[in-house]
């Protein structure tokens, strides 16, 4: 691949031609006509290579400096027809550089193509500074295949910076994205200033967390309209939203009188579906969001507003005498009609406001809202729905484009492999497939965290949305990638390896005390190596070419390679054998069919969990305390056990409130000889492994039998309050 092809995402057609055009200080960038917004495309390009070069590249009018030697000219016709927004010709000669478009974002698009042409040249040429850039010929005819290519950011749970908003601005119209949609309301937080109702700021924008520490922020309208005028030069169009009637606690914690029953609220702490939701049988509600809506509609000059509708549990509703009276003189038949009559009275109001209302893809809550766009994030389904119904939807569902997720779950290469449009839509419903998104959640992570989650998978989806099908290949996507990993280290953008390809299956054989180690690697393009003694695999390690047996502790690690180059992450797994490996072990609570862990052995495999809970090395219990007894091959010296317990607070994974061991010679007269109790918080919100010890000081014992007790339900103060907790438990230690 040449400089001239390291293009993401890959344009429409490139033609490779011959010579070079050499950049250097006395470029001069030319406009056919002096167009105040190309001339803003050209500063900031001039301002990206004066960043990158040192270069200080003057804008001139072509006319008055029509006979200058060498120069970039940008020819921006008065007359565009009907060009496609965002499509260019870029021709690279040797005695000039072309840029053509009819419109402004082709313009800009065209010149980040040129960028990226430059940091690679740049990276490979350390005397450009005095010898100048010597840019490869070719002429590149380059479109977009969706008119909408997005990126969902989470202030609400996470606030983040003005200055990282418009980071990620720059990051997205560099890679040709062109749509931020900005969660900025949610039940943890209010992040938007709202002169009419300050206390949704004062109050709703602050958290108090379990340690006491307070957590937050908002952005003023100042904030905010330098954001959306940023955005605006940079081809991206913020979307705000603005969550209703669900998700909705920040709001209520300032506001109480919105919500059903008037109570007092704190700011959501938690992560997950709180019941208090701004009531639907008040009319005064419908006040308060219009009143905010038309400061919002002020603040975002774009013709969409998402306004959430999803999640909404009805509790409140069912019990409100408000609400039923609204059900009764409506005439709808039931709560869930309430939901699309509180939704339609809100998309109707940004209708006679020229704006088009988004909503996430409950359907099964409120059904289809006709002119209302849908944002499909339960599969393709939900998409294929609205289309038929000739509504029209963006695509983002959680398989291919929740980057909160991990690399386990999707990879570069599952990012790569979506297609907004499914095949099980007629072909003459494609066209209300306006393209798609991915969405950056925050509940788990913290703004420093986020570039690694973004980046490289960004670079799959700009993709995606951007080049036609027939013309993408992952392995000439990866060699792309590859160069662009020095761009976002150059830029201060901590990039992840953006893939997990190798995983390891070790498959226990207790009747011969051993295991036999399985490493399968998700790509045939790619080579394997491996080491037992911890140490980091490299291509001087041993290479995996089929399984093998281990019969001792070790901790197996193993990399995938392209090229002699480390792909993605490794990827390592511990064997421990100990005194209970491979015995019989009872249960006297059976673990759910859910979770069974490995099978009926899971607590004496020599496998231990991660906080993944669903690595499928975790038995889970729904409700029910965990009670083991494992019978060993013979009486022995006992000297400790320990048992490991994950808490997932949002998945109602929670410590047991005890723990307690007995042992026995003869399987019938057991003696109790350690009860634990934990001190950590069931409130700590980021999933760990807590591991329960009973040193035993080498008491002799055939059988142990281990206790752990359920908390039974979710706290009062869980959003799942009062349903059945979970016990997670994995392997039990006999040393």
């Amino acid at each position: 691949m040449t400089d001239r092809s390291n293009i993401i995402p890959k344009p429409y057609k490139i033609e490779q031609l011959n010579g070079n055009f050499v950049i250097n200080k006395q470029t001069l960038l030319l406009l056919n006509e002096f167009n105040q917004k190309i001339k803003k495309a050209a500063e900031i390009f001039a301002d990206q290579i004066n960043s990158l070069t040192g270069y200080e590249i003057d804008i001139n009018e072509f006319e008055e400096k029509k006979n200058v030697k060498d120069p970039i000219l940008i020819n921006f016709p008065s007359d565009s027809g009907d060009s496609i927004d965002g499509e260019y010709l870029l021709v690279i000669s040797s005695n000039k550089i072309e840029l053509t478009s009819g419109n402004y974002a082709g313009i800009f698009y065209g010149f980040q193509t040129l960028l990226q042409i430059i940091y690679q040249v740049v990276f490979k040429n350390e005397n450009y500074k005095t010898a100048g850039l010597n840019i490869p010929c070719c002429k590149i005819e380059d479109s977009p295949r969706f008119g909408w290519r997005g990126l969902m950011l989470d202030s609400a749970r996470t606030f983040l910076t003005k200055d990282f908003i418009k980071q990620y601005v720059d990051l997205l119209s560099f890679y040709k994205m062109n749509i931020l949609h900005w969660h900025l309301t949610d039940d943890q937080g209010w992040r938007i200033e709202i002169k009419r109702y300050p206390l949704l700021t004062d109050a709703g924008a602050w958290r108090t967390e379990e340690e006491g520490t307070i957590n937050g922020g908002f952005y003023t309208q100042g904030d905010i309209k330098e954001i959306v005028d940023y955005a605006e030069a940079r081809c991206v169009t913020i979307i705000p939203e603005i969550e209703m009637p669900g998700h909705s606690t920040a709001a209520l914690a300032a506001y109480p009188e919105y919500s059903c029953e008037g109570k007092l609220l704190e700011v959501g702490t938690l992560w997950g579906i709180y019941k208090d939701i701004f009531c639907a049988g008040k009319e005064s509600i419908f006040d308060f969001i219009k009143n905010i809506l038309d400061e919002v509609i002020e603040l975002f000059p774009g013709k969409y507003i998402h306004i959430g509708g999803d999640e909404v549990p009805k509790d409140r509703w069912n019990e409100c005498p408000l609400c039923n009276e609204r059900i009764r003189n409506e005439k709808l038949e039931s709560i869930k009609d309430l939901h699309k009559y509180f939704l339609k009275r809100i998309k109707d109001y940004l209708a006679e406001n020229n704006r088009k209302a988004i909503l996430w893809d409950d359907f099964e809550e409120y059904g289809i809202i006709d002119d209302a766009i849908v944002q499909s994030w339960q599969g393709f389904k939900p998409a294929v729905e609205a289309a038929k119904s000739q509504n029209y939807a963006v695509v983002s569902p959680m398989e291919y484009s929740y980057f909160d997720y991990d690399l386990s779950l999707i990879d570069l290469n599952k990012v790569y492999e979506f297609n907004p449009v499914s095949p099980e839509l007629p072909a003459e419903f494609s066209k209300f497939i306006l393209g798609g998104e991915c969405n950056m959640w925050s509940e788990r992570v913290s703004q420093d965290q986020i570039d690694k989650k973004v980046f490289p998978r960004l670079f799959a989806m700009s993709e995606v949305l951007w080049t036609l099908n027939s013309q993408k290949s992952f392995l000439d996507f990866y060699d792309r990638v590859r160069t662009h990993f020095k761009i976002l280290e150059f830029l201060g953008i901590e990039c992840s390896p953006g893939s997990k390809p190798v995983k390891i299956k070790p498959e226990p054989e207790t009747s011969i005390k051993s295991f036999k180690i399985i490493i399968e690697c998700k790509y045939d393009f790619l080579e394997v190596f491996y080491t037992l003694d911890g140490s980091k695999p490299s291509v001087d390690s041993k290479k995996y070419t089929s399984g093998f047996n281990v019969d001792s502790s070790c901790l197996i690690r193993a990399a995938a390679f392209y090229k002699g180059v480390m792909f993605g992450e490794e990827e390592s797994k511990s064997i421990i054998f100990h005194k209970g490996f491979g015995t019989k072990i009872r249960l006297l609570n059976s673990s759910s069919e859910k979770y069974p862990g490995t099978g009926i052995n899971n607590l004496v495999d020599g496998l231990t969990g991660s906080v993944n809970f669903n690595d499928r090395y975790w038995q889970g219990f729904e409700g029910d305390d965990l009670l083991a007894i494992i019978e060993l091959d013979k009486a022995i010296a006992l000297r400790k056990i320990s048992i490991n317990f994950l808490q997932d607070l949002h998945s109602r994974i929670f410590l047991p409130n005890e723990v307690h061991v007995e042992y026995s010679l003869n399987g019938v007269e057991y003696f109790k000889i350690n009860i634990q109790q934990h001190i950590v918080s069931l409130k700590k919100q980021l999933p760990f492994i807590y591991k329960f010890s009973s040193n035993l000081f080498n008491i002799n014992a055939r059988y142990v039998k281990v206790f752990a007790r359920n908390i039974s339900l979710c706290p009062e103060w869980h959003p799942d309050a009062r349903q059945k907790a979970w016990l997670f438990a994995d392997e039990i230690i006999i040393e």
